[in-house]
């Protein structure tokens, strides 16, 4: 006589969740796997990507300066850091102060606090210049500055400024502003490509202006050097699905 053993209910419920759970690990398992290696990449590129996009530039915004006031840095005066000049009439302009030296002012540049104002004037121009390291020969590189026109007081007639910048022996112009007598041009951020040639590159402003004697002055603010290989957001996105099917594809393959 055949005897029917009669497992508790508790026993069967536990034989069942512990199916479903293995099953459902097995489903889960390649889906983390995968979510896990298209984060990893991601925080890579993240991670590049915010090295890459930090300015290669110091003190670009004029702020460390052992001067407090506006006035002239230009020779052996000069107090800014990590920048040199050598000659030429170029100005530390500090908030606010701006009505003191020109008939009318831009304001505040869109960096806000100090900003650099040089005479154009072939006669009274000098480069204002800093040693760029850390670069990589071949790759190019994005300078980016904000510049404004500004005519000195007791001066009129209408005046032409722009910038002159210099990088790695590649020299290249600021967009040509025309500023009537008397008057001022509104802040614009001007963004120039470069290709390094070395590891370490000189950055050099020079302004450039005319007519001589007016003076015609250019102001120079926010300056910052980027390389151009930084990832950007939809791309990283994109490389990630990718990654994530590709991690699934390969699971699917498996399990067939």
């Amino acid at each position: 006589m055949l005897q029917h053993t009669f497992l508790p209910r508790s026993h069967i419920l536990n034989a069942v969740t512990l199916t479903l759970r293995t099953h459902t690990f097995e489903i889960l398992s390649p889906l983390r796997t995968a979510a896990f290696v298209c984060f990893s990449a991601l925080l890579f590129f993240a991670v590049v990507g915010s090295a890459n996009a930090a300015s290669l530039v110091s003190n670009g915004s004029f702020e460390l300066s052992s001067q407090a006031t506006s006035g002239a840095i230009n020779g052996g005066s000069n107090p800014l850091t990590d920048w040199g000049t050598s000659a030429g009439l170029i100005y530390l302009i500090t908030p606010g102060t701006g009505g003191n030296f020109f008939h009318s002012t831009p304001g505040n540049s869109p960096d806000g606090g100090n900003f650099i104002a040089e005479d154009g004037d072939p006669n009274f121009s000098g480069p204002l210049t800093q040693s760029i390291n850390g670069l990589v020969v071949g790759q190019t590189y994005h300078v980016s500055f904000y510049q404004a026109a500004a005519q000195l007081l007791g001066y009129t007639g209408a005046t032409t400024e722009q910038w002159q910048v210099n990088f790695g022996g590649d020299t290249q112009s600021s967009t040509l502003m025309n500023n009537p007598s008397e008057s001022s041009q509104p802040w614009t951020q001007q963004t120039l490509t470069f290709t390094a040639n070395s590891v370490s590159e000189l950055l050099s402003f020079m302004a450039v202006g005319t007519p001589a004697g007016e003076p015609p002055d250019v102001l120079l603010d926010g300056v910052s050097i980027t390389s151009t290989a930084t990832p950007e957001p939809a791309a990283l996105m994109l490389t990630g699905v990718g990654l994530l099917l590709v991690v699934i594809g390969r699971q699917r393959r498996k399990r067939a």
